[in-house]
């Protein structure tokens, strides 16, 4: 599950500042911020959240050069206000380099 992965992602680098941005709702299927807060709480999820229900983040911070499908489900490494590289936690090997190319000075 991926809350298991942001949990290891703290355990194994402490010190990498991250922020989750919820995007958007979907009534259809109970996706809302009550059903974010009670998932999170319920696997003591070890970040920050943002709850964007209008889902303007993407357009907000002109991401929309990132070639993704889908823009409620992305992640980024941000340095001093900038984009440093896409996320890629689904892919653990990829993931990994990317976060020690980020922690690098």
């Amino acid at each position: 599950m991926l809350i298991k992965r942001f949990e290891d992602l703290k355990t194994k680098h402490p010190e990498l500042p991250v922020i989750l941005i919820f995007g958007g709702e979907n009534k259809e299927l109970g996706l809302n911020k009550t059903y974010l807060e009670d998932l999170l709480s319920e696997n003591q999820f070890p970040y920050s959240v943002f709850y964007n229900k209008e889902n303007k983040f993407f357009g907000l911070n002109h991401l929309e050069y990132f070639p993704y499908e889908r823009n409620d489900v992305q992640m980024y490494l941000v340095k001093e206000g900038q984009v440093f590289s896409s996320a890629e936690m689904g892919i653990p090997e990829l993931f990994e380099k990317q976060v020690q190319d980020f922690l690098q000075p």
